[in-house]
């Protein structure tokens, strides 16, 4: 009896010998593992767990106390790897320092003065030059947007688009472009002829209707550009097919086929047209930009096929097989033609913008392909990198010569539609450029402007991006911006700002980030309207409705008011103001 006892004894003892090896765990070191996203606190404070991955215990930087002893007053807190609170990214306001999500701490220097446009907070201009109590900037001399006026034509049943737009110093408005069918302006009821006619109107400063007017006839004719003489009437330049009539004078095109001539017209402030003439060959000849010198003279740019007379015996030289080339021409304020000159190469070249800078050079932008040649033999020959490039050149019409050009661009199209230029020479392009990088047949390249390299936003299903660049004075490249969406994304208008910056407007599809705001569309394409610098965008603002809408123009207003016409295809919202159908003009004014 006693050997059984032991030996039973003996085996209890073995059994149990493997358990006094184990380390007894308790429940509340077993729960807190670091690294397991679980934060898990204990009463003994020697071993506790502050926090695990993103779970912080229900705590945040102003629960904990800073290196002073007071604790943060805010900013973002995180976990370390230790899974001890890292609180590098929470700030304490009054120290100094600016930390964490802190606009800026104590008193700005004139370093650290940043403009109020660069904030994205729908500001146009101003400098912050203070920081608050709370550690964020005193905005109080910014001047942030509102809309001012939008106007609208009326009828539903036309088409219709703003293609250019002038001021005057009074802050009125005139605009012109081109419409089809019915076109209602307050009272004022305009018929075309048959295609699309052409139409001028005025707006107050207020965006009242002052008057309309309509010209044309029954083909296809569109003003695409208007300016402001120096006398106070209005010169606007477009095409015409077949006959048109501008007051009391009759255009005849000279163009076989339906082709389209060159038209520039003279009217009066209050909308009655006193001159017309007309330039073109047999082929298509069409005016896309005008522009006016310091003396009054107009200048008009665009494109030509084959040899096209202006004016009594003046030609422009065009290529045997060039698809079309450049032009330029100046008149006097009478109309008559006073010279003209070509430009261009064997491919599809046009100039859609022209300027005129302080000293009366004269600068013209667009495009080209192959290779395009600016002057007499030997002249300046730009060669293009893909399908088709950017020009941008300048012609001293006092030495009769290009004083240079300048080309930029990737592997595939690339397009200027605008320009501008400041006092000092300096010229500003908005248009479209696409890198190739969605195209299979051909190796991927960035586009390049001068030493600034391009590339689309979104390499795999970009269709061409927003285009902003500044040249100097003898056309180098100051600086290149770029913005876009997965869609097609184009500048249209640009207006120089006079600080070394410019204004532009177009359209984009999605999702674009201009400065620190990123538009979205409401539907197909929207208007946009930016501010752009060296540095990019500064801000963005966006409008439209559920369809096609475009930004085609841009003005800047004596007070600083901005002024943008265009066109969109349906309800489109402005403010707390809501249009439908056909063209807009629509102001953007600082609030107060």
């Amino acid at each position: 009896m006693r050997s059984s006892r032991a030996i039973s004894l003996g085996w209890l003892l073995a059994a149990l010998a493997p358990l006094a090896a184990c380390e007894w765990v308790s429940y509340d070191e077993r729960m807190q593992r670091c690294g397991d996203g679980v934060a898990f606190p204990t009463r003994d404070a020697t071993k506790i767990e502050r926090c695990d991955g993103e779970d912080l215990d229900d705590k945040k930087c102003t629960d904990l106390p800073s290196e002073v002893g007071t604790p943060y007053t805010g900013g973002a807190l995180a976990c370390k790897g230790d899974c001890t609170f890292d609180t590098s990214g929470c700030s304490l306001c009054g120290d100094n320092r600016t930390t964490g999500k802190e606009e800026c701490d104590g008193e700005l220097s004139s370093a650290k003065t940043t403009t109020c446009a660069s904030l994205g907070q729908g500001y146009l201009s101003g400098d912050v030059t203070a920081c608050k109590s709370d550690c964020t900037f005193d905005v109080s001399g910014c001047l942030p947007y509102s809309y001012g006026f939008t106007y609208k034509e009326d009828s539903p049943i036309t088409q219709a688009a703003v293609n250019g737009m002038a001021v005057d110093s009074k802050d009125n408005v005139y605009f012109t472009g081109s419409f089809q069918g019915v076109a209602i302006f307050g009272d004022t009821w305009l018929t075309s002829a048959g295609g699309r006619d052409i139409f001028v109107a005025m707006l107050n400063s207020d965006g009242k209707l002052q008057w309309a007017a309509a010209v044309g006839g029954a083909g296809e004719d569109v003003a695409h550009g208007v300016v402001l003489g120096k006398d106070g009437d209005l010169y606007i330049a477009g095409s015409f097919q077949g006959s048109a009539t501008f007051g009391a004078r009759v255009l005849t095109a000279r163009g076989k086929g339906g082709s389209s001539d060159i038209f520039v017209a003279r009217l009066s402030s209050a909308g009655a047209f006193h001159k017309a003439t007309s330039a073109g060959g047999e082929d298509e000849d069409v005016a896309r930009a005008v522009a006016l010198d310091t003396r009054g003279k107009i200048y008009i740019t665009g494109s030509s096929q084959g040899t096209v007379p202006f004016g009594a015996g003046t030609v422009v030289p065009g290529s045997a097989t060039a698809k079309s080339d450049i032009f330029v021409a100046w008149l006097d304020t009478d109309l008559a033609l006073e010279g003209a000159i070509g430009a261009g190469g064997p491919g599809e070249d046009t100039a859609h913008g022209v300027s005129v800078d302080s000293r009366d050079n004269v600068h013209i932008a667009g495009s080209f392909q192959q290779t395009a040649t600016f002057g007499a033999a030997p002249g300046l020959t730009l060669t293009s990198r893909g399908k088709r490039d950017i020009f941008v050149a300048r012609y001293d019409v006092k030495g009769s010569r290009f004083a240079w050009a300048t080309a930029g661009g990737g592997a595939y199209d690339d397009m200027a539609f605008g320009v501008d230029t400041d006092d000092s020479g300096n010229s500003y392009i908005t248009g479209r450029f696409d890198d190739n990088s969605v195209r299979s047949w051909n190796a991927y390249a960035p586009a390049l402007f001068g030493k600034h390299s391009l590339e689309s936003t979104k390499k795999q299903s970009s269709y061409g991006d927003i285009l902003v660049a500044s040249l100097d004075s003898a056309g180098r490249f100051r600086w290149a911006r770029s913005a876009g969406s997965p869609g097609v994304d184009t500048g249209r208008g640009v207006a120089a700002d006079h600080s070394g910056g410019c204004y532009v407007t177009g359209s984009f599809y999605s999702g674009p980030v201009l400065g620190a705001d990123t538009l979205i569309s409401r539907g197909g394409t929207d208007i946009f309207l930016a501010r752009y610098g060296a540095a990019g965008a500064l801000w963005g603002v966006s409008t439209g409705g559920g369809l096609n809408d475009e930004g085609r123009a841009v003005a800047v207003g004596s007070k600083g008011a901005l002024l943008v016409g265009g066109a969109f295809s349906s309800e489109a919202k402005f403010g707390l103001k809501t249009t439908a159908q056909d063209f807009i003009v629509f102001e953007l004014r600082h609030a107060r």
